[in-house]
């Protein structure tokens, strides 16, 4: 009785969590590339082990703001494309005392190396109070696929690209057609 009574719960939980899954729409205003990832800025949020995730695509389709926050003071990064880290295209920062570092990587296995090519049209980090927030904006038509967006997140307690992430996460969000 008592596993199906979990068998129960434990099916509601994932019937109330795909209920609840936003689905990324184009929207009107773009989010303002500040380092203040701010509840209302994006059309799609979410909190993802440790991570708050916002996510916007312009009204024309055409480019995707990103924002994340993670409770670090160290980088924090974004991947774009894949749900793992081989083949994603990633956006890795920190704010070391107010400088501050992004560049643009491309996953290699279980590591990473700078892109060749250059395709963040902006980008800011900046860490406070014991969190560090990266905002960027890139062309969409690569990223978007198959109607998903899929993105891999990444933190570290310190202020280089290379300390391994002990906090991860993989999102993938809908987009409308």
């Amino acid at each position: 009785m008592q596993r199906k009574a979990l068998a129960l719960i434990s099916s509601l939980v994932i019937v109330a969590a795909l209920a609840t899954a936003q689905t990324l729409a184009p929207q009107a205003t773009a989010p303002t590339i500040d380092g203040n990832v701010q509840k209302g800025e994006y059309s799609v949020m979410q909190s993802s082990k440790g991570f708050w995730l916002g996510v916007a695509l312009s009204a024309d389709k055409s480019t995707l703001t990103i924002g994340l926050a993670a409770g670090t003071t160290g980088w924090i990064s974004v991947g774009l494309g894949s749900l793992r880290m081989n083949g994603s295209f990633m956006v890795i920062g920190f704010d070391s005392n107010g400088k501050q570092t992004i560049t643009e990587e491309k996953g290699v296995g279980h590591g990473h190396s700078p892109a060749n090519t250059h395709k963040v049209l902006k980008s800011v980090i900046k860490t406070a109070g014991g969190q560090t927030s990266l905002e960027f904006s890139i062309p969409a038509a690569e990223f978007v696929k198959d109607g998903k967006l899929q993105l891999i997140l990444g933190a570290s307690n310190t202020a280089d690209l290379i300390s391994f992430h002990p906090k991860f996460a993989s999102v993938e969000i809908p987009v409308a057609k």
